[in-house]
């Protein structure tokens, strides 16, 4: 757009400090109509439009015409050739501090919020939308308490004022329980340290001969010696046991380290054996087992010692519910389980019990939690064998279920469960009329009652008429058996294993062709047919813990490094003169360090991480979704099941009404067909009774015929 020099403006354009045109433009044109050409192009060549306009160093407003500006003699620049100036100024984003600020207000606040338990794709949304709003100034000063509940008060006070909502939740507690128990778990897992003969003294005195005398500790053996030798497995196969009794001694005993001997023929009995570690002098029982290789016999001794009758005791587990509980008496309970334990069995003639508890479990939800917020608590305790049967019985009706144990924590043998369908209410009904009954067993949502294992068939047949009596294995080993057909079903399974014949348990299936069954005996062959199908039995290795040698005393000292096992040191780490250069470099610039500035994110790396957490975080979204859909679910299910539980009862109530009116009306009718047979009869002897006067007085005027005829 030009014009002529009369009806026009000469102005110069620059961009920046680049001159881009000069020449005549209309005096009435204002500063917006250039802006919409600077918009256009910015659009067209896909940059940013943003921009001011300047006359030099005087910003311009957007609705001024450039005759005004021309006008204004200390608010704009003429250019010696007398054009008008004005400069375009696009927008810039610049670096530096600013940027660098902004990305440690977000990273210190993302760890104060991760700090208070919040999780990362919460804590990334949240961090998003407070520091743009809220400022990197303003959130610095939030943060510069040392104290991290100041700090969170102060962003919570500071974000409040531009209406963000720190997302709420402190459960640093129960992060810490959780790790606690992980912690507990990996220990449990760690593989404890080799215990060798070596490492260990036999204590004095704690072996006598036959003629009940001390006899020595050996280190070594030699021909015609005599006392008790500490040895490894590895040492002692039974080779060796044979060599050491042609030494031809006149006592001599051999201590074998473990649970498992290799001789068990020349095993003379197990013993805990109190024994010295070289290096750290700490005493320990070392579990055990002996030979004698002599003539004579020599035998663990205990100087002090006595002699006192112990009670029988059985090692049970104590559980009870917060759904059997009202909330007050719930946090009595969490508050001390043993104690709330102890008074319900009291309160059915129970005294004393529950003697030395340990082991008390607080779970939410199936997972370790912190007291007062668990909905299952649970303890181990020692029963006296006499209360044992009574305190059964009341298991479960007292809302405190108790379960036997051995004292490894497994099923006491000598009971089966049989699982009664129903509701709480209704189970306890049935169940109470049993006199075998031990109690109460609760799993999840379903009940059953424990009976004595010789009378499960009977009790079974009691509870659930018409049902088939399942198998009741002891299962001892659990085998993985397949490829099955992918049809055949568990029935199917229990009947190929009774072929066999093998007695099993079908416990679950693995897969659709696999299943794993449990067995209290091996199967007769480790492949099988079924169907023409070959079928391969496998074992399943449990996972149970070893058993420790250590028995008392405490954990080993950590085995010692190369260098004080003898081993000489490796002369490269010793003898390299780089490695002194780089310590006396390092103590150099070690003091002089600055703390450094935390480097700007990638922006395809941000954004990637960006991505994934807001898809982290719309899962989390749809998964709650799904949690309320299934709450839903579950809720309208129970509202069906109720409604057909009411409509069973109304269909039965009537189905009474109408037996009993029935009943009324058969009553009726075969009381009318009564009174009606009683008429009929009434009736029938009446015409009988006529009948018979009749024929009497037709023969009194027969004869009186007969009479008067005869005279």
């Amino acid at each position: 757009m030009q014009c002529s020099c009369a009806n026009g403006c000469f102005v110069e354009v620059q961009l920046v400090a680049r001159t881009l045109w000069s020449g005549h433009l209309p005096s009435d044109l204002t500063l917006q109509d250039l802006s919409e050409w600077w918009h256009s192009a910015s659009s067209a060549c896909g940059l940013s439009s943003q921009h001011r306009v300047f006359s030099g160093p005087f910003p311009q407003d957007a609705d001024t015409c450039l005759e005004i500006i021309a006008s204004q003699a200390g608010a704009r620049v003429i250019r010696k050739s007398g054009a008008l100036l004005l400069t375009i100024h696009p927008a810039l984003h610049g670096g530096g501090v600013k940027e660098e600020n902004t990305t440690l207000a977000k990273t210190r606040v993302a760890a104060l919020l991760l700090e208070r338990g919040v999780g990362l794709p919460e804590t990334t949304v949240t961090v998003d939308a407070l520091v743009p709003k809220l400022g990197t100034a303003a959130c610095l000063k939030a943060l510069a308490s040392g104290e991290t509940l100041l700090q969170w008060q102060q962003l919570q006070e500071a974000a409040s004022t531009v209406g963000v909502q720190l997302p709420a939740g402190d459960n640093r507690a129960e992060r810490a329980a959780q790790r606690l128990q992980k912690a507990v778990r990996r220990k449990r897992l760690e593989k404890p340290s080799p215990v060798k003969a070596s490492d260990f003294l036999l204590e004095p005195d704690s072996w006598v001969g036959i003629d009940h005398q001390p006899v020595p500790i050996l280190a070594s053996a030699a021909h015609d010696c005599t006392g008790v030798l500490l040895l490894d497995a590895s040492e002692a196969t039974g080779v060796d046991l044979d060599l050491l009794r042609n030494i031809e001694s006149d006592a001599l005993c051999v201590v074998i380290p473990g649970h498992t001997c290799p001789d068990p023929d020349s095993c003379d009995g197990r013993v805990s054996a109190p024994v010295k570690h070289r290096v750290s002098g700490h005493r320990h029982l070392l579990a055990a087992c002996y030979h004698n290789l002599g003539e004579t016999n020599i035998s663990p001794h205990v100087a002090h010692g006595s002699e006192v009758s112990v009670q029988g005791t059985t090692c049970c587990a104590f559980s009870m519910y917060q759904a059997d509980f009202t909330e007050v008496a719930w946090k009595e309970v969490t508050k001390a389980p043993v104690r709330a334990a102890n008074e319900a069995f009291q309160s059915r003639g129970m005294q004393q019990a529950i003697h030395s508890p340990w082991g008390r479990v607080f779970k939410a939800a199936g997972r370790p939690s912190q007291p007062h917020l668990c909905d299952q608590c649970s303890f181990f305790a020692k029963v006296p064998d006499p209360l044992l049967k009574s305190l059964m019985q009341q298991s479960g009706f007292n809302n405190v279920f108790v379960v036997p144990r051995t004292w490894d924590r497994q099923l006491l043998p000598g009971w089966a469960v049989v699982w009664v369908p129903g509701n709480r209410s209704d189970v306890e009904k049935q169940i109470s009329l049993i006199a075998e009954q031990h109690g109460l067993v609760r799993a999840r949502n379903r009940f059953g009652v424990r009976v004595p294992t010789a009378v499960f068939d009977r009790i079974y047949k009691q509870l659930r008429p018409g049902q088939d009596v399942p198998v009741n294995v002891q299962v001892k080993v659990l085998y993985k058996a397949g490829p099955f057909p992918a049809s055949a079903a568990a029935a199917d399974i229990a009947e190929w294993a009774r072929q066999l014949p093998w007695t099993v348990r079908v416990m679950k299936t693995l897969g659709p062709e696999f299943w794993l069954l449990g067995a209290e005996a091996i199967p007769p062959a480790h492949t099988a047919h079924f169907n023409q199908t070959p079928i391969l039995i496998s074992e399943v290795k449990s996972r149970a813990a070893q058993q420790p040698v250590i028995q008392a005393g405490g954990p080993l000292p950590r085995p010692s490094s190369s260098a004080e096992d003898g081993v000489p040191p490796d002369p490269w780490q010793e003898q390299d003169p780089w490695s002194q250069y780089r310590a006396s470099k390092a103590g150099e610039t070690g003091g002089s360090r600055r703390p450094t500035v935390p480097k700007a994110v990638d922006d395809q790396l941000h954004l990637r991480v960006h991505t994934t957490e807001s898809r982290l975080a719309e899962l989390e979204q749809n998964v709650q979704f799904l949690k309320e859909a299934q709450a839903n679910a579950d809720q309208e299910r129970l509202q069906d099941r109720q409604q057909a539980a009411q409509d069973v009862q109304t269909v039965r109530s009537e189905l009474q009404s109408l037996g009993t009116s029935l009943q009324q009306q058969f009553q009726m009718n075969l009381d009318g067909v009564r009174q009606a047979q009683l008429q009929q009869e009434q009736q029938m002897s009446a015409g009988m009774a006529e009948l018979k006067n009749l024929l009497l007085a037709c023969n009194d005027s027969n004869k009186q015929r007969r009479m008067d005829h005869d005279l």
